[in-house]
C-alpha cells in the first residue's frame, strides 16, 4: 500500500507541476479555432455555462481514466499529428459499458502492436 500512496503523490505532483488552468484554456481555444470553419458559433457554445461544465467533467474522466489505467492521454484523444493519427488506436464508442460503480471499454489492439 505504501507504494501505491508514493505513486500517487508523485504522480500528483507532476501532474500539478505539467498543467496548468492557461494550458486547459489554450488547449481549448485551439479546439475551437479548428471547429469554427464547420461550427460558426462553436465560441459563443464553448462560453455557455453548461458547456464548461460538460468540458470539466471530460477532462477530470480523461485523467482519472488514463490514471489508472495506465494511459497516456494522449491514447485516450485523437492526435494532431497526421503520422500518429491511426483507426486501429480508436476506442469504439460501442465497447464502452457503464455500471452503477465502475465503466470500461475495449482496447482496440494492443500497444506493442504496430
Amino acid at each position: 500500500m505504501a507504494l501505491e500512496r508514493s505513486s500517487a503523490a508523485a504522480y500528483n505532483s507532476h501532474l500539478n507541476s505539467y498543467l496548468t488552468f492557461y494550458s486547459v484554456v489554450v488547449y481549448l481555444a485551439g479546439i475551437c479555432n479548428c471547429l469554427e470553419s464547420e461550427f460558426p458559433d462553436v465560441r459563443q457554445h464553448r462560453t455557455h455555462p453548461l458547456t464548461a461544465l460538460h468540458d470539466d467533467l471530460l477532462f477530470a474522466t480523461l485523467v482519472a481514466t488514463g490514471f489508472y489505467v495506465l494511459m497516456c492521454l494522449g491514447e485516450l484523444v485523437w492526435p494532431d499529428t497526421v503520422a500518429l493519427q491511426s483507426f486501429r488506436k480508436v476506442i469504439l464508442r460501442f465497447s464502452l459499458r457503464i455500471d452503477h460503480n465502475s465503466y470500461s471499454f475495449t482496447l482496440p489492439t494492443h500497444k506493442s502492436l504496430k
